[in-house]
């Protein structure tokens, strides 16, 4: 019986990251890049997004993802004031304003052949850049699994076989923790 071969999802690099937002030109191709990396959304996501999905005041937008399941991702401040700005230009530049609109206007193919012309990756790598970088940063399997809209942990956990020190980097804290508390 044949084993299957477990493929482990590729990623950008540190250096990969900083060079694909260093090479973007445009402010509308460098949010969406943005949006993928900081929140882990799918293109279709980022391009389903409209302005009454965006709550400034909480810091939230409200994503209608796949499999029909809504779910709610926290993007950084400063990201929520670039779109903002870039909202109100574009109303600016409508007659009737954006209301129920799409935030960018684009085809999947799009989005698809620019972050490939620009980074020679596929955006679902951002998305896993995503995922390896917010575990890497300390955060918990449970609540990636939130934030990326998996129904399975099982989806999720691939993420940790991608990390080398995961497994050291909590021994360590348990260990400090142990100490700490009975030392």
């Amino acid at each position: 019986m044949k084993s299957k071969v477990k493929r482990l999802p590729k990623y950008l690099k540190d250096e990969e990251v900083k060079n694909l937002l260093d090479r973007c030109e445009g402010r509308r191709d460098r949010l969406i890049i943005e949006l993928i990396l900081l929140t882990g959304l799918r293109v279709s996501e980022v391009l389903g997004i409209t302005p009454d999905d965006i709550d400034f005041r909480n810091r939230t937008i409200r994503i209608h993802g796949k499999g029909s399941r809504d779910r709610t991702v926290y993007p950084p401040r400063e990201l929520l004031y670039d779109l903002r700005d870039y909202i109100a230009d574009k109303v600016a530049q409508t007659k009737f304003g954006m209301r129920q609109n799409k935030i960018f206007k684009l085809t999947r193919q799009r989005v698809f052949q620019t972050i490939k012309e620009l980074s020679g990756r596929s955006p679902h790598k951002l998305r896993h850049t995503f995922a390896v970088n917010y575990l890497e940063s300390g955060g918990d399997l449970r609540t990636l699994q939130k934030i990326l809209g998996h129904s399975s942990l099982k989806t999720t956990s691939i993420y940790l076989d991608l990390l080398d020190s995961t497994v050291q980097d909590a021994s360590e804290r348990y260990s400090r923790f142990f100490y700490q508390k009975f030392r």
